[in-house]
């Protein structure tokens, strides 16, 4: 049975009308008493319905949308808007609302996500990024909510929309083997997301299918997807010899290598990414992308997540999961 604000009040020993006061942040209720209620709601697991649904069935026409943890990455990353106007043109056409939830630590985030499902402000959520172990999608298998993640989750039975990440890497490290280059790093990022593991896989299976051995001082993890740790990181590629190619698992950050390496004066080397940019035919001979379709991604993600919301109601359902790749294009 679900907690009431009247369990709330009975439990903080204050009428109900107060502990609503305590919700509504009223500054006629001291700091004492909003520090006492709030701590027994947390307790209790009491989370305001802030649209005062009370049909079971209701939907706010709300979906949220769950941020990765560094918020920098998220507005200066050209892959979140690309995946955002995907989205956006789904929410138009059903009449529905998009809602960001951000926070600057994972529980943080949890306790957000929590007070929008369990106030009921979203009727599904959309993950714009895959990590390990998180514990936002366990609490919402828990709980049977819907939610489609953008990547390719660890967790079994989980509903996704991806690219090929590994095959896609795999391709275009092969492009530049192909080419006669042998020395070739790997610039990656957070480990923790799994389409940077996804994408290394790629690219170590590349080299060792063509007999090229796998050497880790070619390879960077561990920093955030920004043009200038690109172009911090160039110091680095400078100091290996020999470098004759490198794979860049992420688009902002090949901007800032390519623009350091050009700043340095250097020959150019083959350089390759994956981009959330419409195609377009390079003039750069040395230049060559995967064309990741991130408008697609958005807009199969909130067209799959509405879709389970009706299925989710209509009867005698059962469950089911789906998993669906987005095609990408290599563009020389």
């Amino acid at each position: 049975m679900s907690v009431t604000i009247k369990d709330v009040a009975r439990v903080a020993g204050v009428s109900p009308s107060t502990v609503s006061r305590v919700i509504s942040n009223s500054p006629s209720i001291s700091e004492k008493t909003k520090t006492k209620v709030r701590t027994i709601m947390d307790e209790l697991k009491y989370y305001p319905n802030m649209n005062a649904r009370s049909l079971v069935n209701s939907t706010s026409r709300i979906i949220g949308l769950v941020l990765p943890d560094n918020t920098d990455t998220f507005y200066q990353n050209p892959f979140f808007p690309t995946v955002l106007r995907g989205m956006n043109e789904v929410a138009n056409e059903e009449k529905y609302t998009l809602l960001l939830s951000s926070g600057n630590t994972e529980d943080e985030r949890l306790d957000r996500i929590k007070t929008m499902v369990f106030g009921k402000q979203v009727d599904g959520l959309i993950f714009l990024y895959s990590k390990i172990n998180d514990k936002i999608i366990h609490f919402l298998k828990e709980i049977n909510f819907p939610f489609v993640v953008i990547g390719t989750p660890t967790i079994k039975a989980v509903n996704s929309v991806d690219n090929d990440n590994e095959g896609m890497s795999y391709e275009i490290t092969s492009q530049i083997i192909k080419q006669g280059r042998k020395k070739i790093a790997f610039v990656g990022g957070e480990k923790s997301l799994n389409f940077i593991e996804l994408r290394y896989e790629g690219y170590r299976k590349a080299l060792e299918e063509h007999g090229i051995e796998v050497d880790q001082s070619l390879v960077f993890n561990e920093f955030q997807f920004l043009s200038n740790v690109g172009y911090q990181l160039v110091e680095k590629l400078l100091e290996l010899p020999e470098l004759d190619g490198v794979v860049i698992a992420d688009q902002l950050v090949a901007r800032g290598i390519r623009s350091g390496w050009e700043t340095a004066g250097k020959e150019p080397i083959p350089m390759a990414t994956f981009k959330a940019y419409e195609s377009y035919k390079s003039c750069e001979k040395y230049e060559l992308f995967m064309d990741i379709n991130a408008q697609k991604l958005g807009n199969s993600a909130l067209s799959m997540l509405l879709d389970i919301i009706t299925f989710k109601h209509a009867e005698n359902n059962t469950q089911r999961y789906i998993q669906e790749i987005v095609e990408a294009e290599l563009v020389l």
